[in-house]
């Protein structure tokens, strides 16, 4: 049985994963995912579009 996930949760999801990463790997996991966001902010944007 497959689960639907929305955006929003799965994006909470790993927000938490990496905060709960109190080292490097949290810090360095933390700025990839900002690089990512300013990158292609419109991302987010058609993801949560073509889930619908």
């Amino acid at each position: 049985m497959k689960r639907t996930v929305t955006v929003e949760s799965a994006s909470a999801f790993i927000d938490a994963k990496i905060n709960e990463l109190g080292d490097w790997r949290g810090k360095m996991l933390a700025k990839v995912r900002e690089i990512i966001h300013k990158a292609d902010p419109e991302r987010e944007r058609r993801t949560r579009a073509s889930s619908s």
